[in-house]
This record gives C-alpha cells, structure tokens and sequence, in this order.
C-alpha cells in the first residue's frame, strides 16, 4: 500500500487543526485561507521529499488514517458527536 491516501487524510486533519488556532487569533476568513494553505504545503511536502510513495504495510497506512480523524476529532466533536447520533 502506498503512502499517498493515509497522507492526504492525514494533512486534512492537520491543517483543520492547524487552521483552527489561526482562526482563534484572526478572523474567519484567515481561518479559510489558512485551511488550504496548510493542507496545500503539506500535501506538496509529501510529494517534493517522495514520502507519499513510500510502501508500507496496510496497518501502518490504516495507523496514519487514524491518526488524521484523531485531530479531527479532537478539532471538531460536535461533528463527530452528531454522526454518531444519526447512525445510531
């Protein structure tokens, strides 16, 4: 399994975690910009350095999917907590 899809929803996570502290400082409209700006560079850092080619084993590409719905969770619970309650 390549690194490239484990890594996308891994800078998802953390630009929306990055994102949301630049928010806490300026306004809501840095806070957009900032979004795509970090999940931009870090998806362009991934692919200048070739890590997003790398090959690893399926439970490490699982690990790093995780790992991004983690700072999204820990970002945003009150989106989380409402897909729980329509699923349920």
């Amino acid at each position: 399994m390549k690194m490239r899809i484990p890594l996308i929803v891994l800078s998802l996570g953390i630009a929306l975690f990055l994102s949301h502290y630049v928010g806490l400082v300026w306004n809501d409209s840095a806070k957009n910009v900032s979004y795509m700006l970090f999940m931009v560079a870090l998806i362009f850092a991934f692919e200048k350095t070739k890590i997003s080619e790398k090959k690893v084993n399926v439970f490490a590409g699982i690990g790093v999917v995780i790992v991004g719905l983690l700072f999204e969770i820990v970002t945003e619970p009150k989106d989380w907590s409402y897909l729980l309650g329509v699923l349920t």
